[in-house]
Order: structure tokens, then C-alpha cells, then sequence
């Protein structure tokens, strides 16, 4: 199924033409093809739609964990060690 050669599409011309006559068959080919390119425009506009959706803006900072203190920076509240204290320790 989908496979549709030239002796089919031939067949349907002619059923079509006998249907419809040779008068109406300019409007109804008009018609199915404003209705297909309206299909296609609105399936342009939600895939745009999704697509932005989906992206994250290059301004925008991810979401993380926070503010992570490394092991250079002694934490908020405390102060650095000293390092003659250190050896008072031991």
C-alpha cells in the first residue's frame, strides 16, 4: 500500500472526470490545493511553535543546584584558617 504507479493514477483521473465532468474538475483541483497549502502553513507554524517550546534561549542560565562553595572560598560566616594554628593542633 502506498505504491501508486501511473496506471492507478490514471484509473482515478478518469473516475474523477466521469464524476465530476470536465467543468467542475479546474475548481476542485483549486480547492485541494488551497486546502494543502493551508495544511502545510499551519504544520509549519506548530512545528515552529514546538521548536520553540523545546529550546532553552542562549540568555537564559539552566537551572543548577545553587551556588556551591569551592574549596578556594572558605564558606559565608567563617574565617580563613590560620596556618600557625594548624600546627597548635596536632
Amino acid at each position: 500500500m502506498g505504491n501508486v504507479g501511473m496506471g492507478e493514477i490514471l484509473v482515478i483521473v478518469i473516475v474523477v472526470l466521469l464524476v465530476f465532468g470536465p467543468n467542475k474538475l479546474p475548481e476542485i483541483m483549486r480547492n485541494l490545493g488551497k486546502a494543502y497549502r493551508v495544511f502545510q502553513d499551519e504544520t509549519q507554524k506548530a512545528a515552529k511553535t514546538l521548536r520553540e517550546a523545546v529550546e532553552v534561549p542562549a540568555t537564559q542560565t539552566p537551572p543548577g543546584p545553587g551556588i556551591i562553595d569551592t574549596p578556594d572560598e572558605a564558606p559565608v560566616g567563617e574565617k580563613p584558617d590560620d596556618p600557625g594554628r594548624a600546627l597548635e593542633d596536632t
